[in-house]
């Protein structure tokens, strides 16, 4: 899914503020680390979402979140700035957005491998090696496990998605045997 214009805005402007130290990796754990606890705390979103708490006491929860997790002070000040432009609430579609223009930045690509057990190291590095020369791109594998594959492999990189999985191939025949 493609970002919207303003979380790319933001990601773009946030990737300006990391371009003198450099720290665009450590900004993005930091970001990503933030959007996780703030998809898992309803508590966080109901109390900087809400228009009646005042703009300093969301500040300070927001320190004292920054102060637990020791986060640069870029990060921190970004957030602030998401925090008084009432845009906290798009932090994942951000750090995404800013993850997504840091590979772009650095020539990576995010690939996912579905199958319907755990593969080993060895056969993750295969494909990671194809993918890589496929896309003439540094690949990020990420793999993930789905019963409902049955065999086969899902291979997704960016909007491309290659199915070769027992379970489309079942449902392809399927329908050929229906039409006839």
């Amino acid at each position: 899914m493609s970002a919207s214009p303003i979380a790319r805005r933001y990601a773009r402007a946030l990737s300006e503020l990391c371009e003198p130290s450099k720290n665009h990796a450590v900004i993005s754990k930091q970001l990503n680390a933030f959007a996780e606890t703030w998809s898992s705390s309803t508590e966080l979103r109901a109390l900087l979402q809400n228009p009646v708490i005042g703009l300093d006491d969301k500040r300070n929860v927001l320190a004292a979140v920054f102060k637990k997790s020791l986060s640069a002070p870029t990060t921190q000040n970004f957030m602030m700035v998401l925090l008084e432009s009432g845009r906290i609430g798009d932090i994942e579609e951000i750090a995404q957005a800013f993850e997504d223009s840091l590979d772009a930045a650095t020539g990576r690509v995010r690939a996912t491998v579905t199958t319907a057990v755990p593969m080993d190291r060895a056969y993750l590095t295969r494909i990671e090696a194809a993918l890589a020369r496929l896309t003439k791109s540094t690949v990020t594998l990420e793999a993930k496990v789905d019963p409902a594959v049955i065999g086969g492999v899902v291979t997704e990189i960016g909007n491309v998605k290659l199915d070769g999985t027992l379970k489309t191939q079942l449902e392809a025949l399927n329908e050929r045997l229906l039409a006839q």
